[in-house]
């Protein structure tokens, strides 16, 4: 489980650079188009920051507390939303 849920930190703390990076993509275009949908990607863009900033903390101070069980859940649902923000960071750098 230990092995599990340190690369859930770590997969958590790629997951927060990628939203991080994201967020500035999106700050970029909404400097340049000030788009009202560009707002809508700031936001999407920052819930994750947020979302992703939390689960660490937690993922660090609470680790003794998450049972053998949950580990494997854990680190599938963050490895799922590492692949799916770089897919998300790809598409917008093009």
């Amino acid at each position: 489980m230990e092995i599990q849920m340190m690369l859930s930190n770590v997969f958590t703390g790629i997951n927060l650079a990628l939203a991080l990076i994201l967020f500035i993509l999106y700050l970029r275009m909404f400097l340049k188009t000030r788009s009202s949908f560009t707002i809508g990607l700031l936001l999407f863009a920052a819930l994750f920051v947020i979302q992703n900033a939390v689960s660490f903390y937690f993922f660090i101070t609470m680790m003794p507390y998450f049972v053998p069980e949950v580990a494997s859940y854990v680190l599938s649902l963050t490895l799922l939303q590492t692949i799916a923000l770089a897919v998300l960071n790809w598409i917008t750098w093009k």
